[in-house]
């Protein structure tokens, strides 16, 4: 897509950001649906946000994780007590306290192993459901939506609004052409990297239309100038938001 078509401008005065872009049907799925959603299962699961930490799906999460290591530790520790009792007992005997040490050491070692790499397998979860060829039955209405917005217009011309109070988005689905949300009314995180910049709806607290991420924002400064590119980190950091 030509870059020409899009732009970024800033009323000084109104505090008033507008940013057009311009994407075709794979960009607008891989920028604005699977990049987006793959970044905020990376925030959920790695960044320490205090706030973020306090939502109710990741307390439960946390409780899971607490569950899974001391069942682990209980584990290893049984299998310890059961070791003592086989080497103080005649072997000829029984092997049995010596079969229960090695299969709870191997429980053990399971459950530790997904209490310490839970974050990255829900995270490669995500990029699976994201990226599978058939689509999962969440992102169905999605994939229909954006099929329907886009055999109308090939190109869909993106225009989005930010102020101080909020920011406000047209959207190529054919029953909500238009988002707008207050600043406050949903849970949102900026994270800006290297090329890319991310508005992360962490929780929503309105009906979004059942679309994944419908107040989320994906930036990439490929698809800008420099100088546009550093139009948005300036008033984006003027407005607070960085």
């Amino acid at each position: 897509m030509d870059i020409r078509q899009n732009s970024i401008r800033y009323d000084k005065e109104k505090q008033e950001l507008h940013i057009v872009t311009c994407y075709n049907k794979l960009q607008y799925k891989t920028l604005w649906v699977q990049d987006q959603y793959i970044r905020y299962a990376r925030y959920l699961m790695y960044a320490k946000d205090p706030e973020v930490k306090q939502l109710p799906a990741l307390q439960g999460y946390r409780i899971y994780l607490r569950v899974l290591r001391g069942v682990s530790a209980l584990l290893a520790l049984l299998c310890l007590l059961q070791g003592i009792r086989f080497w103080r007992s005649d072997a000829s005997h029984s092997l049995l306290p010596l079969v229960l040490a090695v299969g709870m050491l191997l429980l053990a070692c399971v459950l530790g192993y997904y209490a310490i790499c839970t974050r990255a397998m829900v995270v490669r979860s995500s990029i699976q459901m994201m990226h599978r060829t058939k689509v999962p039955k969440p992102l169905r209405h999605t994939w229909e939506g954006m099929d329907q917005g886009f055999a109308a217009q090939p190109v869909f011309r993106q225009e989005v609004t930010i102020t101080p109070e909020g920011h406000s988005l047209n959207t190529p689905y054919p029953d909500t052409p238009f988002f707008q949300f207050r600043r406050g009314e949903c849970f949102i995180r900026v994270v800006a990297e290297e090329k890319d910049l991310y508005f992360l709806q962490i929780k929503d607290r309105k009906n979004s239309g059942g679309y994944v991420s419908p107040a989320g924002l994906h930036f990439v400064k490929d698809n800008y100038t420099d100088a546009d590119w550093a139009t948005l980190l300036s008033a984006l950091g003027e407005m607070n938001y960085l």
